[in-house]
C-alpha cells in the first residue's frame, strides 16, 4: 500500500439518521461503529496483520454475528472507500422496534441489536451535500436471525436474511417496489427445501424453493414470495401476495406458471387424463389457501369457448376433482 488505511471507531453510540438521510430507521441507533477506509484500487483482508488488536477484534465481532445470514463474510477482503460496521440497536426506533415488524419477522425476545456490514458514501460527511449524493454507493447489509413469518404455514422457516439500505433497489426486486422517495430499505431471503414444501397444501404441489422480497415504504412493509416448484412433476414458478400483511395468520394467493415457455395444461395441473381435455392450456392459474383447504382455479378455452377451471382435493380423495364452468352459451350439437 502506498496510501495509508485508517480506521475510525466511536466509543459511543450513533443516531443514525445523522449517518443515513431520511426516516426509515429514524430512532435507531449505531453501537460503537467502525469505520475502516481501504485507498482506491486496494482491498483488506479483515484478519491482515497490520491491523490494530481492539480494531481487528472490533471487525471480528460484527463479521462472526453476520455470517448466519451472509456465509463466506468473515474472510471476504473489506474492498476500497469507507466500510461501515458497527450493531444496529433498533430499541428506539418506532418503526423498527414497532410490533408489526417484530411479530412479522419473529425476532426473538430482547432482540435490538443487529449486526450491520457495507459501504457508505464518500459525500456522507459533507455538511451541504444533497441527499443524492449522501446516498450515491451506499449499500448497508443487517442480518436478521431466522424468520416464521405468521401469516405463512408453521414450519416455514426463512433463512439467510438481509434486511438493505442502499440508494437502490438490490437484484431481484422489481421497480414498482422502489419507495417514491429516501433510502431504499428492503430485506430479503431464502427458504431451504425442506421448509419450502411445508408452504402448499394442494396435493401434488410442492415449493423447491422459496425466495422472500419485502420493502419498506410509508411505514409499512410490504411482503412478496416467489420460488420454483412441482406440480404432479411439472416444473413451475410461483408468487405469492400475502393478503392481510405478514404479520397476521390468513389467506394468501399464489399465482402459478410454467417455468419455461410452455403453458400449463389441464393434465398438468389435475394429474388427470381427460381425452380430448389433457393438453388444454390454462391461464391466470391462482392457487388459494382457505381454512377448508387449497384450491386452485384458471382460465381455459374449450369448445371455442372460454370458461374457468377449479380443482379441489375433497376429504380422502387421492385424486383431484375438477369442474369447467364456461363464460358464454354452448352449442348443443
Amino acid at each position: 500500500f502506498d496510501t495509508a488505511v485508517f480506521a475510525i471507531t466511536l466509543d459511543d453510540k450513533l443516531d443514525f439518521q445523522k449517518l443515513i438521510p431520511g426516516d426509515a430507521l429514524a430512532g435507531g441507533s449505531l453501537l460503537t461503529p467502525t469505520m475502516v477506509i481501504v485507498p482506491e484500487g486496494k482491498t483488506l483482508q479483515p484478519n491482515d496483520p497490520s491491523i490494530p488488536a481492539k480494531l481487528k477484534a472490533n471487525i471480528a465481532k460484527v463479521l462472526a454475528d453476520m455470517l448466519k445470514s451472509q456465509p463466506g463474510v468473515d474472510s471476504g477482503p473489506i474492498g476500497a472507500g469507507i466500510t461501515l460496521l458497527a450493531e444496529l440497536d433498533i430499541q428506539g426506533s418506532s418503526d423498527m422496534a414497532a410490533p408489526q415488524f417484530l411479530n412479522a419477522l419473529n425476532l426473538p425476545d430482547g432482540t435490538t441489536g443487529l449486526p450491520l456490514k457495507g459501504t457508505i458514501s464518500p459525500a456522507m460527511f459533507k455538511p451541504n451535500a444533497s441527499f443524492t449524493d449522501k446516498m450515491d454507493g451506499t449499500r448497508l447489509k443487517l442480518a436478521l436471525p431466522k424468520l416464521q413469518i405468521p401469516a405463512l404455514p408453521n414450519g416455514t422457516e426463512i433463512s439467510k436474511a438481509l434486511l438493505n439500505i442502499s440508494d437502490e433497489l438490490p437484484a431481484g426486486f422489481a421497480r414498482s417496489q422502489a419507495p417514491a422517495s429516501g433510502p431504499v430499505v428492503s430485506i430479503s431471503a431464502s427458504a431451504g427445501g425442506d421448509s419450502a414444501q411445508n408452504l402448499f397444501s394442494f396435493q401434488g404441489l410442492s415449493a423447491k424453493s422459496m425466495e422472500l422480497a419485502a420493502t419498506y415504504s410509508n411505514q409499512a412493509w410490504a411482503f412478496g414470495l416467489k420460488g420454483t416448484a412441482e406440480l404432479n412433476d411439472t416444473e413451475l414458478a410461483y408468487k405469492v401476495a400475502l393478503a392481510k400483511g405478514a404479520d397476521q395468520k390468513g389467506e394468501y394467493a399464489v399465482t402459478l406458471e410454467a417455468a419455461g415457455n410452455d403453458a400449463l395444461t389441464l393434465e398438468a395441473v389435475t394429474g388427470v387424463q381427460v381425452p380430448g381435455l389433457s393438453n388444454v392450456a390454462l391461464s391466470g392459474i391462482e392457487l388459494k389457501k382457505g381454512s377448508a383447504g387449497d384450491s386452485l382455479s384458471a382460465q381455459l378455452k374449450v369448445l371455442d369457448t372460454t370458461g374457468e377451471i377449479d380443482v379441489f382435493h375433497p376429504k380422502g380423495f387421492d385424486t383431484a376433482v375438477f369442474a369447467i364452468t364456461l363464460d358464454d352459451k354452448l352449442d348443443f350439437q
